[in-house]
């Protein structure tokens, strides 16, 4: 998607749906394509509409390509 700060929908770490999408984001630099082409992405900034205005992601996102799903892998729950 490309939506100015998109919310994202996520679930449970490693649950896979079609509604599931990650933040929107910027900085990104840790992107890769694994054997299956499945498209992987680390962190990013976001984009916040109250204060702080600007802060860190980090967490793991793949999106499957064959199925068109997103699925969180991991997420830092700490703050």
């Amino acid at each position: 998607m490309n939506v100015p700060l998109d919310t994202g929908i996520s679930g449970n770490e490693c649950d896979l749906d079609t509604v599931f999408n990650p933040i929107s984001r910027f900085e990104n630099r840790s992107c890769w394509k694994d054997n299956d082409g499945n498209f992987w992405m680390f962190g990013g900034n976001a984009v916040y509409t109250g204060y702080p205005f600007m802060y860190w992601l980090n967490d793991l996102w793949r999106y499957e390509l064959s199925t068109d799903q997103w699925v969180l892998v991991w997420h830092d729950s700490t703050f």
